[in-house]
C-alpha cells in the first residue's frame, strides 16, 4: 500500500501508518498484514456484516496470537497541546485517543467472543508519543539485535524507530499545512476572481 500524500482526509494517517509503523515491525522481524474486516466477524454468523476494522495486524508482538493495531493522529485543533492539561500531562491528547479506540473495539472483541486482540497507536498532532507507541516501539525492539557503535550509522534497532517515527509525523505534518496553504490561497482567489466578474458585468450593465 503506498500512503496517501495527496493532501487527502487520511494522508498523516496512511503516512504514518507506511512510512514508519509497517517498517518498524517488519524490519524486527515481525509478520504484518493489512487487516481486514473479517476479523471483527463472527466466523460461525452468516449475518454478521461488520464493517469494523484496524489498520495492520501482527503476530507475537504483544500476545502469542494476532493484535490488530489501529493507527491515530489528532486533530489539530483538539490536539492536548492547546489544552492545560497538556502542560501536565505529555501526550494526553494522543492517550485520551487510544482509550476511546480501545474502548470501542475492546468491546466488540468480548462481546462477539472474538479471538484476537488490539492496540491503538497514537500520537498529538504536534509530535508526542502516546503510550502504546512506546510500547509498541519497546516490544518490538526488545530482541533485535544491535550494531556495533558508530555515530556514523544508523543508530540501534529502538533509536532509529523513535527517529523514523518522528521524522515521518514531522513530514507527515508539514505536507498538511503545505496542502491547507494551497488550498486556502486556492480559495482566496477564486473569491478575487467571481468579484472581479461580478464587478465587470455591474459596469457593462450600466
Amino acid at each position: 500500500m503506498n500512503p496517501d500524500i495527496s493532501g487527502g482526509p487520511h494522508a498523516r494517517h496512511d503516512e504514518v501508518q507506511e512510512g514508519a509503523l509497517r517498517p518498524t515491525l517488519t524490519s524486527n522481524k515481525f509478520y504484518v498484514s493489512n487487516s481486514t474486516t473479517s476479523e471483527f466477524r463472527r466466523a460461525d454468523d452468516p449475518n454478521d456484516k461488520s464493517k469494523r476494522k484496524g489498520d495492520l495486524t501482527t503476530y507475537g508482538l504483544f500476545d502469542d496470537g494476532a493484535t490488530v493495531l489501529d493507527t491515530g493522529i489528532t486533530h489539530p485543533t483538539i490536539d492536548s497541546s492547546i489544552s492545560s492539561l497538556s502542560s501536565e500531562v505529555r501526550a494526553a491528547g494522543a492517550n485520551a485517543y487510544a482509550a476511546a479506540k480501545d474502548r470501542r473495539a475492546n468491546a466488540i472483541i468480548e462481546e462477539k467472543g472474538l479471538d484476537i486482540g488490539f492496540k491503538a497507536i497514537t500520537f498529538g498532532t504536534y509530535g508526542a508519543f502516546g503510550k502504546a507507541s512506546h510500547k509498541l516501539i519497546a516490544t518490538a525492539t526488545a530482541n533485535s539485535p544491535l550494531p556495533v557503535y558508530s555515530p556514523w550509522v544508523r543508530p540501534g534497532p529502538k533509536a532509529h524507530a523513535y527517529l523514523l517515527f518522528g521524522f515521518t509525523l514531522a513530514r507527515a505534518n508539514a505536507r498538511m499545512l503545505i496542502n491547507a496553504g494551497s488550498k486556502r490561497s486556492s480559495a482566496r482567489n477564486a473569491v478575487r476572481t467571481s468579484r472581479s466578474r461580478s464587478t465587470s458585468q455591474v459596469a457593462v450593465h450600466e
